[in-house]
This record gives structure tokens, C-alpha cells and sequence, in this order.
């Protein structure tokens, strides 16, 4: 979000308290129209354009708005996460981010390109984990990587890539004979293949048990660590990144009362 000039209507702040523990860090929830939000707590405002900068950006469906006017931005070495329920709009408003979908209003620029239009530019510098990837299943682990590899200008290596999401052991295991989770992993493993700057993960930890959330956040934090921006949509703070970054929650709307959604960001250290 943006760090000067913060405009907003109908608001609240709240104190949330993602450890637990007795210091909460501040969120504010406000209609999204405009609004500006300071990055982090202490945090200067930079000159430096942010990777991802969404500008009221709108997803129409006929008469219906599945995404109303959100505006949000995730710098180079930034976690950001988009929250909210099904239905909310987070795959809509991520969709026109990877470049998949054309916005119905608003602009949208990744890497200081229309992530659509110019897709060519962005494409290699972006890895986009989707909900359901439908990847064959006849193939093993190391061919699906090894096909995905050579779509790829720079693709790291196979080996070092399974070994990063903790499936070398299951190389040359059939992609449908994996786990839920460790087909989780191995979407994981795809996106970040081509060393991407710009990082989109769907709902990355759905079916994952609690070690292997841990372990793909470990993977989130060392993108962040080495200058990629990150962005994560979930359902809940659960599936957000824990204890850092940001954080911004899309509220549903209600279909018989057409009205604005909500964003709620804010600093979750």
C-alpha cells in the first residue's frame, strides 16, 4: 500500500496479536477506494517503484463485481498476504497480477509492466503457484520439472529444485502417486524454478500438514531474504505468512447489496 498521503473513509482500527503474546501489532480497516496504508512500522517511504502495484483495480462478471477497487503494492523484499474467505476475490484480483486476466477497471503493473500486455517482459521474472495445477500424472517427479524447466530462459537446476521443497527422495516417484501434500510441494518447486523476482502463491500450504507449512514458509522467507516480492493469497492467517510481513483481507460481498469490500492491511510484525 501506499506510505504518504493515506486517504480514508469508514474506517476502524483494531489491535490483532498474531503470537499471542501482549504486544499486537496495528491493523486499520477501511473501504479500499483510495485508501493508503503505511508499509511498516518504521519503515521510510521509498522512491524505489514497487514490483507489484495494484491501482484500483476492478473484476467485473456481468453485473456482478468480484473484486471492487482494491489498490495494494509489494516492494522487492516484501511479503504481502491476501486474505479472505471464498468468494472474497483474491484468485480474481491475482489473476489480472500473473497477467491471465485483463482487469474490467483500474491498472495493474508488475515489474513496471502491464503484466498482460507485456507479458513476454514479465513472464520470465514471475512464478505463479495456482490452486490446481493439473500436472500429468504419468509422469515422475523429476520429468514434470525437467519439462517445466524448458519452458524457462534461466531454470535452476532439477536436483537443487526438488531438494529446496524436500522431494529429491521422490525424484523418480509418478506424479500420481504423491501425496496431496507433496503435489503441493512440487507446484511449489515449479514456481520458483525459473528464480523468479516476483513470487504468486495461490493458497500454497491448502492440505499441507503442519511441518511441511512451516517448511514452505522457511522457502518464503528465504525469497524475501534475497530480494524477491511475495505474494500469498489464503483464507486465513494460517495461511499467510506468520509473523511478518503484511497483511490485507478482502471481505466478501453480498450479492443482493451491491457495495464495497473491505481491505484490512497492515504490519503483522
Amino acid at each position: 500500500m501506499r506510505g504518504l498521503g493515506r486517504r480514508q473513509r469508514g474506517g476502524c482500527v483494531r489491535e490483532d496479536r498474531p503470537d499471542g503474546g501482549g504486544s499486537g501489532a496495528r491493523f486499520e480497516e477501511a473501504i479500499v477506494h483510495g485508501i493508503d496504508i503505511d508499509p511498516r512500522p518504521g519503515r521510510a517511504p521509498t522512491a524505489v517503484a514497487p514490483a507489484i502495484d495494484v491501482v484500483g483495480l476492478e473484476r467485473r462478471y456481468g453485473d456482478f463485481h468480484a473484486v471492487r477497487g482494491i489498490s495494494f503494492e509489494v516492494h522487492a523484499g516484501e511479503v504481502f498476504a491476501l486474505l479472505g474467505v471464498n468468494g472474497a476475490g483474491k484468485t480474481s484480483a491475482l489473476e489480472v497480477v500473473e497477467g491471465l486476466s485483463a482487469p474490467s477497471a483500474g491498472s495493474v503493473r508488475v515489474l513496471g509492466h502491464d503484466p498482460r500486455r507485456d507479458r513476454t517482459a514479465v513472464r520470465r521474472h514471475v512464478g505463479v503457484l495456482l490452486q490446481h495445477s493439473g500436472l500429468s500424472g504419468d509422469l515422475t517427479v523429476r520429468e514434470t520439472v525437467q519439462t517445466w524447466a524448458r519452458t524457462l530462459t534461466d531454470p535452476r537446476p532439477v536436483a537443487e529444485a526438488l531438494e529446496q521443497v524436500d522431494l529429491a527422495g521422490r525424484a523418480d516417484v509418478r506424479v500420481r502417486s504423491l501425496s496431496g501434500g507433496e503435489r503441493r510441494r512440487l507446484d511449489l518447486a515449479l514456481a520458483l524454478l525459473g528464480r523468479p523476482r516476483v513470487v504468486v502463491l495461490d493458497e500454497p500450504t491448502t492440505g499441507l500438514d503442519p511441518e511441511s507449512r512451516r517448511a514452505v514458509w522457511v522457502i518464503g522467507r528465504g525469497l524475501v531474504d534475497g530480494g524477491a516480492a511475495v505474494s500469498i493469497a489464503g483464507r486465513r492467517p494460517g495461511q499467510g505468512p506468520p509473523r511478518t510481513g503484511r497483511r490485507g483481507r478482502l471481505h466478501r460481498m453480498d450479492r443482493r447489496r451491491p457495495a464495497p469490500p473491505l481491505l484490512m492491511a497492515g504490519p503483522t510484525r
